[in-house]
């Protein structure tokens, strides 16, 4: 990665998650150089900050619900998905053949996190630590 830039935009917007102490969206952009070429990007990340799950402190960072179809350029899938898959199946899990779930103590699975969209209101509210209930499965 290079060329990585990010800007903090949360100024204005009321975000709200129940478990996490402070949110912020983050305008980040750069190039991820892959052989000889390099694929630009700039998208607008949530930066959930000091959630505490027993006692263990975590940063989580997701995109917004729709970045992955409206933020990333198409050159960007060109270079980092030439040859395999294309952009609507990038997220398919199909490594995943059991039963769908992830070895986490309680805790974990009551867990609540919000995905926003480009404006800061909330699209959905998912459990990031139980596999079926993600936007983007971590």
């Amino acid at each position: 990665m290079v060329d990585q830039k990010e800007m903090d935009i949360t100024s204005g917007l009321d975000l709200r998650m129940p478990h996490a102490d402070q949110i912020r969206f983050l305008m980040v952009s750069g190039a991820i150089v892959i052989g000889d070429r390099r694929a630009r990007y700039e998208f607008t990340l949530a930066e959930d900050n000091k959630l505490h799950i027993e006692e263990v402190p975590w940063t989580i960072f997701s995109t917004l619900g729709d970045a992955l179809e409206t933020e990333f350029y198409e050159e960007f899938w060109q270079v980092v998905n030439y040859k395999r898959k294309v952009r609507p199946e990038f997220l398919d899990v199909t490594w995943i053949d059991t039963d769908y779930a992830y070895d986490v103590s309680k805790a974990y699975l009551d867990i609540r996190m919000s995905i926003f969209d480009r404006y800061g209101c909330t699209l959905k509210v998912v459990c990031p630590f139980k596999y079926n209930d993600t936007y983007l499965p971590i």
